[in-house]
């Protein structure tokens, strides 16, 4: 054990030879929990995830457990010493870590809260130290160790009981936590961020405006003499695409010609001509499927047209 004098944070020495366990185990959620034992030299303990959900059709997770740590995974902070100009500062010293856990889920497993418990050798707890556990996480690896993962630990006896916040566990994945000790002395590791994003909220849908009423600009026009010629004028404010006219004024002996067929609102004005004599209609449309219909007579000295009726 270290001395209470100590004021480094920094992992405790490892208990015994070094050593290396592997084991796989079924990942059972019962309740919206599951519990994954672990075991080594001198080591027991269990994971419990709470809020658990397991993807696929019951994975397992194969465990690792150490006292080292594996290849692949970045340097582990050696020492943390506590300066009145800096927070943290690491120091050379490299003892070894009390306890290495390389999970890998075969399927996705996410909690929303967990806890991890841990006996210990008694050579490895000490009155002056307080104990973390530092997470990594492959997928981010720009966050590096988790320092304050889970932690300080409750310590009763050689018992550690530590509370972790949610976690996300992808498949086929190797993460590592790294049991440590802290002097009391030195500060307190930052805690680590929430592993599930916060929902954005889907923002609400922007009402669409309902189109404004087509207008017409004459209900009478009457035209003198045969082949005369009327304007009507077709409005929809706000409108900037195509307004378009049908008639009934066709057939083998046109009663009336009309001078476009359609054209760009939010105004338009269309010229009539008079072909016989005889009594049509003409419809237009505009956004939203308003419409606004207008009768057509023509007479032998001309014709009149009418407003029907708009909707």
């Amino acid at each position: 054990m270290r001395s209470a004098e100590h004021d480094e944070c920094a992992l405790a020495p490892a208990s015994a030879a070094p050593f290396s366990v592997q084991s796989t185990e079924a990942v059972t959620v019962s309740s919206g929990t599951a519990v994954i034992p672990i075991s080594a030299p001198s080591f027991n303990g269990a994971i419990t995830l709470d809020g658990a959900v397991a993807g696929g059709a019951g994975p397992s997770v194969a465990l690792t457990v150490s006292n080292s740590i594996p290849a692949g995974f970045p340097s582990f902070p050696t020492a943390l010493v506590a300066k009145p100009a800096a927070r943290v500062i690491l120091s050379s010293s490299a003892p070894a870590p009390i306890l290495v856990i390389q999970p890998v889920f075969s399927g996705q497993v996410t909690s929303s809260h967990g806890q991890l418990q841990f006996t210990l050798p008694p050579a490895d707890i000490s009155a002056a130290d307080a104990y973390y556990i530092a997470y990594f996480d492959p997928n981010n690896p720009a966050a590096g160790w988790q320092l304050g993962w889970a932690g300080p630990a409750i310590v009763s006896g050689d018992n550690l009981t530590f509370t972790s916040g949610n976690v996300i566990f992808e498949p086929h994945t190797t993460y590592a936590l790294v049991v440590y000790a802290a002097g009391i002395s030195a500060p307190t590791p930052t805690p680590a961020p929430s592993a599930l994003p916060t929902p954005t909220p889907t923002p609400a849908p922007t009402p669409t405006p309902t189109p404004a009423p087509l207008q017409l600009s004459t209900s009478s026009v009457s035209i003198n003499g045969a082949n005369g010629t009327s304007p009507i004028t077709v409005m929809q404010a706000g409108y900037t695409g195509t307004i378009t006219q049908a008639n009934t004024c066709g057939g083998t002996a046109p009663i009336a010609t009309f001078s476009a067929t359609s054209a760009g609102g939010p105004s338009w004005t269309l010229t009539i001509t008079a072909a016989s004599t005889g009594a049509c209609a003409i419809t237009f449309t505009g956004a939203g499927n308003r419409q606004a219909t207008a009768s057509i007579t023509t007479t032998a000295s001309g014709f009149t047209i009418n407003s029907a009726g708009r909707r």
